[in-house]
């Protein structure tokens, strides 16, 4: 399955990545705000995603993107 056509969550990285690797919003998922090149957090342990659930269904997966 190919998608072509993705509309961000979030008008920043960090919550617009953390929505696209769990399906939730990041008041939903834990993450709010960009982190800094030194911040230590992340995506919360306990949080699921979508690959999780579909390596489980026996998927497999991967993301792809371009690189300025």
């Amino acid at each position: 399955m190919e998608f072509v056509d993705f509309h961000a969550a979030a008008s920043t990285c960090s919550p617009s990545r953390a929505s696209l690797l769990t399906g939730r919003l990041g008041l939903r998922n834990g993450v709010t705000h960009n982190f800094a090149v030194t911040s230590v957090g992340g995506l919360p342990l306990n949080e699921t995603t979508l690959a999780e659930v579909l390596q489980r269904a026996g998927y497999v997966t991967a993301m792809i993107g371009n690189v300025p």
